[in-house]
């Protein structure tokens, strides 16, 4: 994450605004993909009572997601989604990030478990109110995925945490903003390389 572009999501107050005021019921679903130990899951559902579901594929933060008390459907699952047909991958990663697509430094690693991205949201039978991808360089192979694949088909908001991982992801990250956009959706806000929310065209 760039500094100054962070600075002022926090300044602008920007990091409750934009990820957590949603136009959202009980009847109303929402999935995150990186759920970690399931705290927007959780402050989600204390506040609109949605169904949901997260996905983690770090066995101890699946574990602390599992203690959370819920006021609805909630599933969380402990796998990572890929874009192939591999069901195990190696992962990096540290008390705060992990990755499947980049080493952390002096940091642990773990094989853990995946299930391919198209195979898992056809399971979701029902419309996708937001959906938040926190992949960790993950959402680089993600989004063109899902944008293929036409896997936003349901959803009716998506936010992203586009992760600054190498010197020339920056073009990578507005070509996968512009896979968003042409998936139907309009930018709602673009924060590079912190957060990016975009909402289904009317």
């Amino acid at each position: 994450m760039k500094k100054e572009t962070l600075d002022l999501w926090y300044k602008n107050n920007d990091v409750h605004d934009f990820l957590h005021v949603h136009d959202l019921s009980r009847e109303s679903l929402i999935v995150d993909i990186g759920s970690y130990k399931g705290s927007w899951l959780h402050h989600m559902n204390k506040l609109y009572g949605c169904k949901c579901i997260g996905v983690e594929p770090v066995t101890d933060y699946f574990k602390e997601s599992l203690k959370l008390e819920f006021n609805n459907k909630c599933e969380i699952h402990d796998f990572g989604l890929t874009v192939d047909s591999s069901d195990k991958v190696r992962m990096s990663f540290d008390e705060d990030a992990s990755s499947m697509v980049k080493e952390i430094a002096l940091k642990k690693s773990v094989v853990v478990n995946t299930v391919n991205a198209k195979e898992f949201f056809q399971r979701i039978q029902e419309p996708i109110d937001v959906l938040q991808i926190n992949a960790e360089g993950l959402e680089y192979s993600i989004i063109p995925y899902m944008h293929e694949n036409n896997l936003f088909a349901p959803v009716q908001f998506v936010q992203i945490q586009i992760h600054y991982i190498s010197p020339d992801c920056q073009r990578s990250m507005y070509a996968c903003i512009d896979l968003v956009e042409k998936s139907g959706f309009n930018t709602k806000f673009e924060y590079p390389f912190v957060w990016y929310g975009a909402e289904r065209k009317k």
